[in-house]
C-alpha cells in the first residue's frame, strides 16, 4: 500500500494548485473585462512595485511588439 501514498499526495496538490490557477485566472479575466485601462492601471503599479526587472521586460515586451 505504500507505494500509492505519494502519487495520492502529488495528485491532490497538483488539483488544489490548478483549482487555484483557475480561479486566479478567472479573476483576472473579470479585471480584464470591467476596463481595459484600469487592467493597464494595475499592470503598471505592478511594474512600479516589482521593480527594474519589470520595467525591463515591459520594454522587450515593447520591442518585440515593434518588431512584428
Amino acid at each position: 500500500m505504500r507505494s500509492y501514498v505519494k502519487p495520492a499526495k502529488i495528485r491532490i496538490n497538483f488539483i488544489f494548485s490548478a483549482s487555484q490557477n483557475f480561479i486566479f485566472a478567472k479573476i483576472g479575466l473579470i479585471n480584464l473585462s470591467k476596463n481595459r485601462a484600469n487592467f493597464e492601471h494595475g499592470r503598471r503599479r505592478l511594474i512600479a512595485q516589482s521593480g527594474i526587472a519589470a520595467n525591463d521586460a515591459k520594454r522587450l515586451e515593447i520591442l518585440r511588439n515593434n518588431a512584428k
